[in-house]
């Protein structure tokens, strides 16, 4: 005899557990890893910087364009920040993830991942 432990919200099931005869030998299914989540939509922005994102020392840690929230790490910030204020076309590669992927947004624009970006006529890529 097999026991299937189910727990369901709505219309959705949740595997919870598997057992036998033995109680003692089971499966637990609460052990088992979460997928990874996807990279994102590749996706291309181009036009001009809107906003500034910055920290409470007032360094640039971002930017928004086209509706879009581009984060900087801290190197790329110090690199990158004083190219960005004096651009005059920004082109950005970067990858998109959405709510059906299980992303938290609270920021004002949906966050998107640099790749690359092309400050005036120069291409950087990030990692």
């Amino acid at each position: 005899m097999v026991k299937v432990r189910v727990s369901s919200r709505e219309d959705n099931f949740e595997l919870i557990s598997i057992a036998g005869e033995d109680p003692t030998r089971f499966f637990d299914a609460g052990k088992i890893l979460p997928p990874k989540p996807s990279p994102g939509k590749d996706i291309v922005i181009k036009g001009h910087i809107s906003d500034f994102i910055k920290n409470p020392e007032n360094k640039i840690t971002g930017f928004v364009m086209d509706k879009k929230t581009v984060m900087l790490d801290p190197e790329e910030g110090n690199i990158l920040a004083p190219l960005l204020i004096q651009a005059h076309q920004v082109e950005v590669t970067a990858r998109e993830r959405d709510k059906k992927e299980g992303v938290i947004n609270i920021l004002k624009f949906p966050p998107v991942r640099i790749t690359e970006i092309k400050i005036d006529s120069i291409v950087y890529k990030l990692r």
